[in-house]
């Protein structure tokens, strides 16, 4: 079995006001995520994150975010696009569950 690889990209991390030990662990997240999903598919593609963090009601009180995933490799693009939370790191959790979920039922 070749090794394969997935480049990722994570889009509006940056612009969220999470702590940087947050990106942090959003990064380490979308990584491992990776991994998972190149074993499944087994060849090379691309993983891409879009994060969008939702004003809040009140300068007090907390966001929402809300994740779309795009996996793109040779003759498929598979798309993951209603995690929401109030906590980033569980809706990167979400996000990358449910991705996990379709590449196990299109490839199992």
């Amino acid at each position: 079995m070749a090794n394969s690889e997935i480049k990722t990209e994570i889009f509006g991390l940056n612009e969220t006001t999470v702590s940087d030990e947050t990106k942090s662990l959003v990064e380490d997240i979308v990584n491992k995520s990776a991994k998972k999903f190149s074993r499944k598919i087994n060849n090379d593609a691309e993983l891409k994150v879009m994060i969008k963090q939702y004003k809040a009601a009140q300068p007090d009180k907390e966001h929402k975010y809300s994740i779309t995933v795009h996996l793109n490799f040779p003759g498929e693009t598979i798309s993951v696009d209603k995690a929401t939370d109030w906590d980033l790191k569980i809706a990167i959790q979400k996000a990358m569950k449910d991705m996990e979920n379709r590449l196990q039922s299109i490839y199992h």
